[in-house]
């Protein structure tokens, strides 16, 4: 049954992307919006979650060491732990583009955010 449930949802999300995919030539619906507003909840949830976990971990890990409870070689450990928590934390906010590189993940999100009407966070300063 668990395993039922696992291909459901995988077969959900695959649901989804083919058929925001489909609709990339046409104004988005409500069931478009609503699907990809969901996506980009669970996305942010995912990625910035593990990202937490993992700085969480390699934070752990770099005590351990300075600690002297673990060998100085669980540093370089803890680097990777770092990186990919970046990485995760970098899919969180923009998702994935259309390439293997991460150069247009950004210029996409921007596109699906004015395509399905996400609000725009601003990042204003206020005067001191």
């Amino acid at each position: 049954m668990k395993e039922l449930a696992i291909g459901g949802v995988i077969a959900l999300f695959i649901g989804i992307d083919v058929y925001v995919r489909a609709r990339a030539n046409r104004p988005p619906d409500r069931l478009e919006r609503a699907l990809a507003l969901a996506w980009l909840i669970i996305r942010r949830t995912l990625c910035h979650g593990m990202a937490a976990l993992m700085t969480a971990l390699a934070g752990g890990m770099g005590w351990a060491v300075l600690d002297r409870k673990a060998p100085a070689g669980n540093l370089l450990g803890s680097l990777a732990l770092v990186v990919f928590a970046l990485i995760c934390v970098h899919w969180g906010r923009f998702g994935r583009g259309y390439s293997t590189s991460a150069l247009d993940d950004k210029p996409v999100h921007e596109r699906r955010r004015r395509r399905c009407g996400w609000r725009h966070q601003s990042r204003t300063v206020a005067a001191s």
